[in-house]
């Protein structure tokens, strides 16, 4: 039984399916960048008292 690789088969049903995937992706990326960024700031406050 060969390997079949459904998320490959999933995508190229529907081409617009990976653009949708790809614009998901963009937004998550983005917005953990400013979470991980936001916290980082929340840290160095905290450890130097400032809050």
């Amino acid at each position: 039984m060969p390997y079949e690789d459904v998320v490959t088969k999933y995508l190229d049903e529907d081409p617009e399916r990976r653009v949708k995937l790809f614009k998901l992706y963009t937004r998550l990326m983005i917005i953990s960048t400013f979470t991980i960024a936001a916290g980082v700031i929340l840290y160095i406050f905290i450890a130097f008292h400032i809050i």
